[in-house]
């Protein structure tokens, strides 16, 4: 697959697909399936485009919604799928204010366009006037067509981008995954801590998450984890502030206990995947009571990572 940071003048018949792709999740995974089914027999290469920030970033900034994927996953997710070449280019307001037809005209000048997939809410161009009415007409006049792709649900549930949000930001993080095809994942380097796991038997490794990535609710999760190129291991992770030892409680900090030991130096790339969310956040009374509970959280997820290890694998990303 290769990547773009702008439109490629490209010679073959192309299959394109738009969209922010956040998550890439269930519909989208379903989008890029059905780009590659509509590949023409004279050989049309696909192409997927879409946007390293979300588009509320711009027409909105105060409703600019966290981010599911970084621009690094996106492209290790979008690659899956055998794509050709994908093009990721900043939205900006200058995007924001063409009309329809102004992008589809641009596009074609391009790439020779013979098949559009959409989804079917989808909506480009000023104030988002593009439909799939209007983009149906414009591939009669530019000689493409177009196929919509109806509504993906899982389980009876709406596969979207904002509902995975919702889920994810209530604790739901299993649900989320369901939705996904996989489990949620934060990445980032560690850093040093306050060495108040380790001084109590619990090592952990502290994440310093990228910048715009949603954060799930607070609490503890069974976690699956991988430090560099390591392998994945299994892990438990607090989402918090640890307010038994901490009193700042809007510094939120992920921290991640190997169950069964992770060697790990500051400044190493890790990946820390959420599965099933065990607690909420609790203060308690001292470092004995920390020391507890933390035993019953790693007693728990060391239950279920065995009960459900087949399950755990695959939610891998």
């Amino acid at each position: 697959m290769r990547v773009w940071n702008e439109i490629p003048r490209l010679a073959t018949p192309v299959v394109l697909t738009v969209g922010t792709f956040d998550g890439v999740h269930k519909g989208h995974q379903r989008l890029l399936s059905q780009l590659q089914a509509n590949r023409l027999p004279e050989g049309a290469g696909s192409l997927v485009l879409t946007f390293p920030n979300h588009p509320l970033s711009v027409i909105s900034p105060e409703n600019e919604p966290p981010l599911l994927t970084t621009q690094e996953e996106k492209i290790q997710l979008i690659s899956r799928f055998d794509i050709d070449n994908l093009v990721i280019m900043p939205f900006t307001e200058k995007v924001a204010a063409q009309k329809p037809e102004v992008i589809v005209r641009f596009l074609s000048g391009f790439i020779p366009l013979r098949k559009v997939v959409v989804g079917y809410n989808f909506h480009f161009g000023h104030n988002a006037s593009g439909t799939i009415t209007s983009i149906r007409k414009l591939g009669l006049r530019y000689g493409f067509e177009v196929t919509v792709m109806p509504p993906a649900a899982f389980e009876g549930t709406p596969v979207s981008s904002t509902r995975i949000r919702t889920l994810l930001l209530v604790g739901e993080s299993m649900q989320a995954a369901g939705l996904m095809g996989r489990g949620y994942m934060l990445s980032g380097e560690t850093h040093a801590g306050k060495q108040i796991g380790r001084n109590i038997g619990f090592p952990t490794v502290n994440l310093c998450p990228q910048d715009k990535k949603l954060i799930p609710k607070r609490g503890v999760y069974t976690t699956m984890m991988s430090v560099g190129d390591g392998d994945w291991v299994p892990a438990v992770t607090n989402v918090g502030s640890n307010p038994t030892v901490n009193s700042h409680y809007d510094s939120v900090r992920i921290e991640s206990h190997g169950l069964h030991g992770v060697d790990v130096a500051y400044g190493e790339h890790v990946r820390i995947v959420f599965l099933d969310r065990l607690r909420d956040e609790v203060v308690f009374s001292g470092l004995d009571a920390l020391k507890g509970q933390l035993a019953h959280d790693v007693a728990a997820a060391k239950a279920l990572h065995l009960e459900k290890l087949a399950l755990y694998k695959a939610l891998i990303p």
